[in-house]
């Protein structure tokens, strides 16, 4: 008889099924966001300067690559 651990036995985290959600389903919803964002800021920016405008791609830009960061993290 071993001290040890069985061979057989596993160290992972048992996380029940209906509490992961499938990848492509982040994504989708992570696409649609930014798509929406997108689709609205071109309505509002039209009417703002190109200094303003340079300043709102900007801030967009890094919303957007956080949040596909932190889903691929």
């Amino acid at each position: 008889m071993s001290a040890g651990p069985s061979a057989g036995s596993s160290n992972a985290i048992m996380v029940p099924i209906y509490d992961k959600i499938p990848l492509s389903h982040l994504l989708e919803a992570a696409v649609q966001k930014t798509y929406h964002e997108l689709y609205t800021m071109a309505d509002v920016l039209h009417s703002q300067t190109n200094l303003e405008r340079k300043i709102e791609l900007i801030k967009f830009a890094c919303r957007a690559r956080q949040l596909f960061i932190r889903i691929l993290a």
